[in-house]
This record gives structure tokens, sequence and C-alpha cells, in this order.
């Protein structure tokens, strides 16, 4: 009989598998969102809504003890500072980030989701695994964009604000966008939204210029996020929160979010 092969850690081939979070769990322990939190996980080829604090299982303890945990409190002090501050349009917002230490997070994000939901591409996460664990060599080919979406009012007879309390992790595929670019990574915490652009192998300066910037123009109001300058001061988007999520990044979890948010409003009201 042929032995099975053996499963190995995603990020250093190592042995001795533990569940890795996809979402931090301090996020969960901060928000208390744990048995409200949605996610489209994919369940051979149907999403599977879960009710849960989800995980993945290809990780080994040293990685998720040690470096994807470090990057998760870099996360989590990060979402402290900035992430739980509700965006009002037309305020000045200063943003403090260090460059690598975001970006690492991120791709360690993307990476595990797009495992979880066995995302097309995925070869382009799988490269960083090294800047992931070390910071280095950093992605020579992407771009990185930050964006604060404002909530916005959810249409009804009775117009109210949306609850923010979303954390999205999403391959973005939609034509116009997917065109230009190998790969489009989104990161959506609660008002602030980041992107990662995969520019194409080989493509010039001027023209992945051209192209960030016909990203930009079409989700209005995202500024390039840069390592040598941590310190930003930004403008929240003339675009919502649910503008944006009603739109392009719409996906199940979205949908049950917007049940249970209207299930709370409901249950306020009575109250």
């Amino acid at each position: 009989m042929a032995s099975q092969q053996r499963r190995s850690c995603a990020y250093c081939g190592g042995a001795e598998l533990t569940r890795e979070h996809l979402i931090p769990q301090g996020y969960f322990d901060r928000t208390g969102e744990a048995r409200d939190f949605v996610a489209n996980i994919k369940a051979g080829t149907a999403d599977k809504i879960l009710s849960i604090e989800p995980t993945i299982a290809d990780v080994c303890g040293r990685c998720n003890n040690g470096v994807l945990s470090r990057l998760d409190s870099y996360f989590l002090a990060t979402f402290d500072r900035f992430f739980t501050h509700v965006v009002v349009s037309g305020e000045q917002i200063s943003l403090d980030f260090d460059f690598d230490e975001l970006l690492r997070w991120l791709l360690k994000m993307g990476y595990n989701m797009g495992r979880a939901r066995t995302w097309d591409g995925i070869h382009n996460l799988a490269v960083c695994t090294d800047y992931i664990r070390f910071g280095k060599p950093r992605p020579i080919d992407i771009t990185v964009l930050v964006q604060a979406t404002p909530p916005g009012l959810i249409p009804s007879p009775h117009p109210a604000e949306l609850a923010t309390e979303i954390f999205t992790v999403n391959a973005m595929r939609i034509p116009q966008v997917a065109k230009n670019f190998a790969f489009v990574l989104h990161v959506g915490i609660h008002c602030y939204q980041f992107y990662i652009l995969w520019h194409h192998s080989g493509t010039n300066g001027f023209e992945r210029k051209i192209r960030g910037r016909a990203f930009q123009r079409m989700f209005r109001g995202t500024y390039e996020v840069y390592p040598r300058r941590p310190v930003m001061k930004i403008y929240p988007s003339s675009t919502t929160l649910w503008n944006l999520l009603n739109g392009p990044l719409w996906n199940a979890g979205w949908g049950q979010h917007l049940r249970h948010h209207f299930n709370r409003l409901e249950t306020t009201a009575k109250g």
C-alpha cells in the first residue's frame, strides 16, 4: 500500500501542523464579533458560511506561534490605534504604518485565505512566503493602496448608518480590474480598505503608474502607501463602505452581515 503523502507547513515546509486563525483571534477578543462572523470559505465546490472563528490547518507550530503571531500583534496594535475609528466624510486622517510589517501581515492574510478558498491566483502569494517570514526580499512588482470609506446609509424606508464591523479578504476578479494586473488582493478592516496590486512581469514603471492611476479612478480616494513615507495624511473617499461592498466586492458573507445588521436594528427598536 502506498504511504499517504505527508502534509507540510505552507510557510516553511515543516511538520507538526497546527491550526492558524484566518482572522486574528485578538480581533474577535476586541470586537466580540466571533458568533456573528461569517466567511465564504470554500468547501468543495460550494461556499460555506461559517459562524465560528475560521482556521486553516497547514501551518506548523513554529510559524504559527512565532512570526505569524508577531505579525498579528502588529496588526492588533495598528487596529487599536486607527481602525476602530469610524471615518467621517471631510475629516483629515493621520496614519502611521511600518510599511514592511503592514505588507507582510496583509500578504499573510491573503495567503491564508487564498489557500482556504482555493484562489486561482494563489501562486502570487505563495512566492512571498520568505518575505512574510523574514521581511526580505520585498516584492518588487506590487503597489499598495489604502482607502478610508465612511459607513454610508443603508437605503430603506428608515435609512440607518451601516455597522462597520466588517472584515473582508478578497481576490478581486472584476474584469475591468483583472485585465490590468496579474492579481489584486483586497483586505477590508472596518472603514479602511487595503488593495495590493500585482503588476504583470515586465511592466515598466510608466505603465505601472498608468494602470495604478486607472485603479485609483475606479476606487476613488485611494492613496499609495510608500516604504519611505510611514506617516500619511489622507481624506475619506467619496465612496461609502455601503456603496463599495454593494458593488464589486459583494459576496455571501457580506449578505449575511446585512441580515445580522437589520436583525440587530429590529432588536434594538423593540427593546
